[in-house]
Order: structure tokens, then sequence, then C-alpha cells
């Protein structure tokens, strides 16, 4: 869940991924949570999976909600995610190392908290 200094929160789909520096959240929602370009603390451009390069901007949302875990004043990345079969974003290593991860092989299970 994903929210904004004024109480109004949406939630979204990220993608657990390891390999992306910052987090990652569709336009449309940071939009909706009342953040624009105006916003923006610097553009960024990144090559995604195709090679080609996207351009977006960084904001500083009020919070972040991941397992139960409420992060607060962190920057995301935003971009247009329309394309990408339904996810709402990329969760990056930014926000990845803060959460605690457990692999258990042996019985095919992954915590996260």
């Amino acid at each position: 869940m994903l929210g904004n200094s004024r109480e109004k929160t949406t939630q979204g789909k990220l993608v657990f991924d390891t390999g992306s520096g910052l987090t990652q959240v569709d336009v449309d929602l940071i939009e909706y949570l009342g953040y624009s370009a105006r916003d923006a603390l610097g553009i960024r451009s990144v090559k995604g999976a195709t090679g080609d390069a996207v351009e977006g901007y960084i904001v500083r949302i009020a919070s972040l909600i991941l397992f139960e875990n409420e992060l607060k004043d962190i920057c995301v990345l935003t971009y247009d995610f329309k394309e990408h079969g339904g996810i709402n974003g990329l969760l990056g290593w930014d926000l990845i190392q803060r959460l605690h991860l457990e692999l258990d092989g042996e019985a095919a299970l992954i915590k996260i908290f």
C-alpha cells in the first residue's frame, strides 16, 4: 500500500526485483496519490528488458507498506507500467534490503517480514 501525507492510499502489485536499484512505481498510482512531475527530485532514464530506454522522475512519497512494515518518506522512480502484464512497479533493492528474508529450499518456502 502506498500513501501520501494527506492519508490518501492505494494498493499496487510490485515485482520483487533485486536487480533494480530503486523501487519503481507506475506513474498513474503516483498521480492518484497527488504527486506529479512538479514534485520531482530528478529525472532518470532506465533500460528495461527490451533494451529500450524509458524516462521517469524520482518522487519522495510519504509511505509504503510492505509485508506489514511501513516505510516512511521514501523515494521511488515513476514510470508507465501499463504494458507490463498487470504489475504496478518493481520492488527494488533499496527497499528489499530493509526487509528480513528467510529462504528454506528444502521446504520450498520464502518468508519475508
